[in-house]
């Protein structure tokens, strides 16, 4: 690994979001332990990228070995090049202590590509002190010379780029409507209908969350199928650079993701009913047909017999001894009947 020193760090905002995301969910739990977590991003040559980030269990001093690495595990099963390669924590005035460095330590014991130590200082980010600049530093507590801040960058997709957009202006929104909550509060000073524990405020947040993102994504949906459309009726020039990456993302998708119409699952529903009529039919087709076999056969059993009982009368009355003969056929029946007895 490239020395700290001539690292070229590059953040993702989804790491900020989801270290501020994990500090919000803490504060509405009425927890004072800081937030916790490990950073997983990539490393080529002096590159290193920081992409993504899961939260610990909350303990600065021991660390749950078992907890981090099914985290990892399943991380790499959805993002199979990214490894751990960083410590996050935000707290109130973060800084560099005993307990964090030991809790590193432990860390990168368990992960050797886990160097960098990121403190997030929560306090100078809700004050405003820090201005527009994000109150982040990033450390590597690996370098026993001098632990100093390194430069860092934030880089950005243009995905990305469009979800922070989208969340600052409902973060906006939202701190807005607290005011005004606030100002309605003071001046009316009544209770509030409904109070959310701590729990269900994080879920409502969770699920705001949630919404407002299904939201954005509809929203491109329909602005790219408005294009298309205009497209192909002449009303626009289509340009190839952005149809041949439509057409990349459309090749990309799974099979299950076209939904067939109401026509196709009709057709579907029919012929499914069609090859059930077909196969119960055929079963009382092989029903009939060894019915009529052994119909047959009973017939042709009794045929023989009525044939076999007239041959012997027809000889009994050429030999003249009609009258033994049926007298010797009774016999037979009689003894036949008391073997079958």
């Amino acid at each position: 690994m490239a020395s700290s020193t001539q690292l070229d760090i590059a953040i993702h905002p989804l790491v900020l979001l989801n270290i501020s995301d994990f500090h919000v969910r803490l504060q509405a739990q009425a927890s004072r332990d800081p937030c916790i977590g490990v950073c997983l991003g990539t490393l080529h040559g002096q590159l290193m990228t920081i992409e993504n980030s899961f939260a610990l269990k909350q303990a600065t001093t021991t660390l749950d070995s078992a907890f981090l690495k099914t985290q990892v595990e399943l991380y790499k099963q959805t993002f199979p090049t990214l490894e751990p390669v960083g410590v996050f924590v935000a707290a109130s005035n973060s800084g560099m202590t005993a307990a964090l460095s030991t809790f590193h330590a432990a860390v990168k014991a368990e992960y050797e590509t886990c160097s960098l130590l990121l403190l997030l200082d929560t306090a100078a980010l809700q004050s405003g002190a820090s201005g527009t600049e994000i109150p982040l530093k990033v450390l590597d507590p690996t370098d026993t010379t001098s632990i100093r801040s390194l430069k860092w960058r934030l880089v950005t997709h243009e995905a990305e780029r469009i979800a922070v957009d989208h969340v600052s202006r409902a973060a906006n929104a939202t701190l807005q409507g607290k005011k005004e909550e606030a100002s309605e509060a003071t001046r009316s000073k009544q209770v509030p209908d409904v109070i959310l524990t701590p729990s269900e405020e994080s879920d409502c947040t969770f699920l705001i969350t949630q919404e407002n993102a299904l939201q954005v994504l509809r929203t491109r949906l329909q602005l790219l199928h408005r294009y298309v459309d205009a497209v192909q009726q002449g009303t626009l020039s289509g340009d190839p650079g952005i149809l041949q990456r439509l057409n990349a993302i459309l090749v990309r998708l799974p099979e299950s993701a076209h939904v067939p119409n109401d026509a196709t699952l009709q057709t579907e529903q029919e012929e499914t009913a069609r090859e059930v009529a077909l196969v119960t039919l055929l079963s009382d087709m092989m029903a009939l047909s060894t019915q009529m076999r052994t119909l047959a056969s009973d017939v042709a059993k009794t045929r023989g017999s009525v044939g076999g009982v007239r041959s012997g009368l027809a000889r009994g009355a050429a030999s003249g001894g009609f009258e033994a003969s049926l007298a010797r056929h009774d016999m037979e029946a009689t003894a036949a009947g008391f073997l079958y007895e």
